[in-house]
């Protein structure tokens, strides 16, 4: 919802921020593509966030997110992927 009426101006948060225009159109088909995003000092300096969308029948339903200081190895970025595959959204009782 957020990412359909976006600010006429993108908030820059640090000098990592993306705010070139269209830039995030880009970004967001590499984290579709890679079933992982990777905010890297954007929104705060020293921290780096890694989320991985969590999926229910319908699609995808949340996501899980972690926040480590920046200098932890990304390598570990695999284990949010693996560990959101694992939750599992209640599924809604069939309709009457």
């Amino acid at each position: 919802m957020l990412l359909a009426a976006p600010p006429a101006e993108l908030p820059r948060h640090t000098r990592h921020t993306v705010v070139v225009p269209g830039a995030p159109a880009g970004r967001l088909a590499r984290v579709r593509a890679a079933g992982l995003a990777v905010c890297a000092e954007e929104f705060r300096l020293g921290e780096v966030t890694v989320a991985a969308p969590v999926r229910g029948p319908a699609g995808t339903v949340a996501a899980l997110g972690v926040t480590v200081p920046t200098g932890v190895p990304l390598d570990r970025a695999a284990a949010v992927r693996a560990a959101a595959t694992r939750v599992r959204p209640p599924v809604p009782p069939p309709s009457p």
